[in-house]
């Protein structure tokens, strides 16, 4: 089970970046966000506060299931999450919520850290699933992504370390 986060539960910090667990207070935020980008989410339907507090109750029951909020200038920013599943880590909820000149590359940056974590926590492949129309497709691409399996509606991506071989891909139709 999660502890409540605190300021020691920051997975990166320098002058302009830090990327840290998400805290209680930071729930209005992320449900700003979701809501703002819904279209680009599996779910598509917006959520309630109630929907939001029962949600962030039962994650702070997964052990390896962490949802940081990035922060630029110490202002959220962003949030990235990433969760073991059965073979390998899935990366969720990666939302750019706010758009600021001095932000530029800070989710790209948060992002590999975030990766670092949980590869150290345990080497997994990290994948991800994204909606096949989600501009974000291009972004992952850019930050050492390749498409591993596409569907009719979406895309599983998966993370290339420099010492990668290239992944099987598989597409249907």
């Amino acid at each position: 089970m999660h502890q409540i986060a605190h300021d020691t539960d920051t997975c990166f910090l320098n002058r302009n970046i830090s990327v840290r667990k998400v805290v209680p207070e930071d729930q209005e935020t992320l449900r700003t966000w979701r809501n703002t980008h819904s279209q680009r989410f599996f779910y598509r339907e917006k959520i309630s506060p109630l929907q939001q507090r029962q949600w962030f109750t039962h994650y702070l029951t997964r052990d390896e299931d962490h949802l940081f909020m990035v922060l630029v200038k110490a202002l959220p920013t962003g949030c990235i999450g990433i969760r073991l599943l059965d073979d390998h880590w899935d990366l969720y909820n990666v939302i750019r919520g706010v758009h600021r000149l001095h932000s530029r590359g800070c989710m790209g940056t948060a992002l590999h850290h975030v990766i670092e974590f949980a590869i150290r926590r345990k080497a997994m492949p990290v994948q991800l699933k994204v909606l096949a129309n989600n501009p974000a497709c291009d972004w992952y691409k850019d930050n050492q992504f390749s498409v591993i399996k596409t569907e009719e509606d979406y895309i599983v991506m998966q993370y290339q370390t420099p010492s990668s071989a290239s992944p099987n891909v598989i597409t249907h139709s």
